[in-house]
């Protein structure tokens, strides 16, 4: 079997496998836990913030929730995290798509680990990493007629 052939088999199944996923946490996690959310705002008589709407009047949106299953892995993963980042730079993915099915992450818990990475880099007197120095500023053209 070749490469192409195991990423298209491992695509095809991926569907399957997140379609399950997705109906398990919208018919049976989510109810749990928003049950679990009324529960305790019942018996523990949580409080609210200041100027927040009642409990029952924004129900969904306190136990609101996004399920992430384990990241779908890589068959080639050099390839395709060249691809994930000409996604996001070309806008038509985010870190938060790729991290939760790439690597099966919360993408804001990568950022505050890097960013605590960075602080111990510095702290150490480390060099930082390439993926951690600051991008270049690009020139641009604009408003001279040229293409860039």
């Amino acid at each position: 079997m070749n490469y192409s052939s195991a990423r298209a088999a491992m695509l095809e199944a991926w569907k399957t496998l997140t379609r399950r996923r997705d109906d398990f946490a919208i018919g049976f996690a989510q109810p749990i836990a928003s049950a679990f959310v009324e529960e305790i705002h019942n018996i523990e008589d949580l409080p609210l913030p200041s100027n927040a709407p009642d409990f029952l009047d924004a129900k969904a949106a306190y136990c609101r929730a996004r399920w992430m299953g384990p990241g779908r892995g890589w068959l080639d993963p050099v390839a395709e995290k060249k691809g994930a980042i000409l996604g996001m730079n070309a806008g038509l993915s985010t870190l938060e798509m790729e991290a939760a099915e790439n690597a099966g992450e919360d993408w804001e818990e990568m950022l505050d680990e890097r960013a605590r990475e960075i602080e111990a880099f510095k702290e150490r007197g480390i060099p930082l990493p390439e993926w951690a120095e600051p991008a270049p500023q690009q020139q641009t053209n604009r408003g001279s007629g040229e293409w860039e």
